[in-house]
């Protein structure tokens, strides 16, 4: 028989013994239940089934049926997960035959454990961002509430108007939003967030004598000059200067090292900045000292923007192993 021929059988041989191997696991897969011990050799039979699909692709077998019926395999794994961990515990649970059998990292199905972990804790995250949007939302309609109850015309005009501002910083239309503060603060002289922002724009359009000014009229207003620096670093982070907004929220917390309002401000900031694991270093010291504090609703802010950190950047956990 000529060379070619050889090889040619050689490759077909080995493509019939994956399709095998392929119905092997398909059907221990789907009778897994009661198997504990044989649950092992269902892992073991997928190592191979990789090494066999990368030893025939090198020889440029199509193996695209059968790629695709390894992907089908693989969500067999994903979904009966938890059966798999359950037949394992027997022998000492998944984590404890993976220290034995020492598999490739990139081997995922050997880590179906995390992966139930992780799922678990994404449940209890979205449980918990749920029940968090329920109480700010209690929370803010409460406080909206009180302020403007007992407010003269002027004081609610003025505090329409700042809203207004607000959100024209947060839009970048700067000159208009300047414009909405002065109104707002000669309606209402006492705004000191008011004052600030006046300070913060003037600052932005280079004129440095006007937001002195403005600046020193707003540090009068304030009872410390740790709360100053923070309504500073919440002006700049606002108006989009994050490096100006850190700077001042670092000098705010130096005076006051266990303001949670400093961290939760200084969290949403790294947030910004897309540093990510300091932000949610400083979202749950924030919520750890609001809890010590007695403070309930910076400690259920916290913590919702905690978890929707998390969820928003899953990177930034332990990676959870997919089908490849």
């Amino acid at each position: 028989m000529p060379k070619g021929a050889v090889e040619g059988s050689g490759v077909a041989t080995g493509s019939a013994k994956l399709r095998e191997m392929i119905r092997t696991l398909e059907v221990g897969l789907a009778n897994v239940k009661g198997q504990r011990e044989k649950a092992v050799e269902l892992l073991e039979l997928r190592d191979e089934i990789e090494a066999e699909m990368a030893r025939l692709k090198e020889t440029g077998l199509d193996l695209r049926p059968e790629e695709t019926r390894v992907e089908t395999i693989d969500n067999m794994f994903m979904n009966r997960a938890a059966l798999v961990n359950r037949e394992l515990r027997s022998l000492g649970g998944l984590a404890s035959i993976r220290r034995e059998k020492n598999p490739p990292e990139d081997h995922w199905w050997w880590y179906l454990d995390l992966y139930l972990a992780e799922r678990q804790r994404k449940r209890v995250v979205r449980a918990l961002i749920s029940v968090a949007v329920v109480l700010v939302l209690a929370i803010v309609v409460t406080f909206v509430l009180d302020r403007l109850s007992g407010l003269s015309p002027e004081e609610k005009k003025a505090k329409e108007l700042a809203g207004q501002a607000d959100q024209l910083v947060l839009n970048g239309e700067y000159e208009e939003a300047l414009e909405k503060y002065l109104q707002a603060i000669q309606l209402d002289p006492s705004q000191r967030e008011v004052q600030v922002m006046i300070g913060i724009l003037y600052e932005k359009k280079g004129e440095k004598e006007k937001a002195q000014q403005a600046f020193t009229r707003a540090r009068s207003l304030y009872a410390s000059e740790e709360n100053y620096y923070l309504a500073l670093a919440r002006g700049y982070e606002s108006a989009g200067e994050y490096e100006k907004a850190l700077e001042k929220v670092e000098k705010a917390l130096a005076l006051a090292p266990q303001s949670a309002q400093g961290y939760f401000i200084r969290a949403s900031i790294y947030e910004l900045m897309h540093k990510y694991p300091q932000a949610l270093d400083d979202f749950e010291r924030s919520a750890q000292l609001a809890q010590e504090q007695g403070d309930d609703t910076l400690y259920v802010l916290a913590k919702m923007r905690f978890g929707m950190l998390l969820q928003r950047v899953p990177s930034l956990v332990t990676p959870t192993p997919t089908p490849q």
